[in-house]
């Protein structure tokens, strides 16, 4: 359902198409989408609600990678699109791990890296990536996107996209702040959730391994862009 999405929107911006280009309105929706996303994002202290924001902002991100209409920007949004997939999946579950503990504003999560440092450790490899930092799939997903609009019309869509990620590392960092130098403000008996570790780590798997190889998942997207009406 997204390739089709893929097309149809490619086909309207598209200049070639004989219909008016939306480029520059895409664009600003891009804009305003990640901003406002982030900015609510930042405004939050209910960890599952600011998660949902930040899914908000994501869409504006991915939409980046379509204003150029090149290759590489069909590859970018495809490769945004599956890494963004992941990251959503992964703090999700370290997400309902917290709630089904009764942890859900960031005061809950004062002093948890003690008592769940693996869950932890899990909930900032996601943080990370979603803030694009090298290493984990997030980076090379937002190079791409960027990357994409620097030799076209909209080289400042980059720019904003960089102050968001800047500002997406501020409250993600402020959450890890939380969960390191506070200290707990609850006393209840907390624990790692062994089996669920499992799947959690996959995912974790999946970003580094997206992060250092990404051409695994490029070569076959570069299999599906042909096909793309560019």
């Amino acid at each position: 359902s997204y390739y089709v999405i893929l097309r149809v929107l490619l086909f309207i911006l598209t200049p070639t198409a004989g219909i008016v280009d939306w480029r520059f309105t895409l664009a600003v929706l891009s804009a305003f989408t990640m901003t406002l996303g982030n900015l609510f994002a930042l405004a939050q202290q209910n960890v599952k609600r600011m998660i949902s924001y930040v899914c908000i902002a994501d869409i504006g991100y991915n939409l980046v990678a379509l204003i150029s209409v090149t290759p590489i920007g069909l590859s970018g949004n495809l490769f945004f699109f599956f890494v963004a997939a992941v990251e959503t999946a992964l703090v999700f579950m370290v997400v309902g791990v917290f709630r089904g503990m009764g942890l859900e504003t960031f005061e809950d999560l004062s002093g948890l890296a003690r008592k769940m440092p693996l869950t932890t450790l899990a909930f900032i490899c996601a943080a990370l990536s979603f803030s694009g930092v090298p290493l984990f799939g997030g980076y090379f997903a937002k190079y791409m996107v960027f990357t994409s609009v620097l030799q076209s019309d909209f080289a400042w869509l980059a720019i904003v996209g960089f102050l968001n990620s800047v500002l997406q590392t501020s409250y993600f960092l402020r959450i890890i702040h939380y969960l390191f130098s506070k200290t707990p403000t609850r006393d209840i008996e907390i624990k790692e959730p062994l089996k669920l570790l499992v799947p959690i780590y996959a995912l974790v798997a999946i970003l580094i391994i997206l992060g250092l190889f990404p051409s695994l998942v490029l070569d076959l997207l570069s299999s599906v862009t042909p096909f793309l009406p560019v």
